[in-house]
């Protein structure tokens, strides 16, 4: 409250000393009052159109559709140099060697823990 009555008593300082017919200052007070505004007008908005037990009704009668589905992403790294054209040649051929032998049917898991450079990742068979 003693914050609210210093800034009250400040303002009326700033209007006595003429800040209040400054440009720069009539220029902040307008962005001020149009953000303001802004917010008021979408916060009654939002609180006509959605409840939050409309919300919560929603959710309930959607729950199931909306429960996370679970994805497994495995990866295997091979690094490819930006600035040696024959050692990226080299990684590129690495790679398709490697996506043969994964589409050959081999076991990812097994060809991640022989084959990526990330130790992380090689070591949990590219998980």
């Amino acid at each position: 409250m003693d914050a609210l009555v210093s800034r009250s008593l400040l303002a009326e300082q700033a209007r006595r000393e003429g800040l209040a017919d400054d440009e720069a200052v009539k220029a902040r007070v307008a962005t001020a009052e149009r953000e303001v505004l802004a917010q008021a007008l979408l916060e009654k908005r939002l609180a006509s159109v959605v409840t939050e037990s409309a919300l919560r009704k929603r959710y309930e009668s959607s729950r199931d559709a909306l429960s996370r589905r679970q994805v497994r992403v495995r990866q295997l790294f091979v690094k490819v140099p930006a600035n040696d054209e024959a050692t990226r040649n080299r990684a590129w051929s690495r790679m398709n060697a490697l996506q043969a032998r994964l589409a050959g049917g081999e076991d990812f898991e097994k060809v991640a823990r022989e084959a990526s450079e990330d130790p992380v990742s090689a070591g949990r068979g590219g998980d």
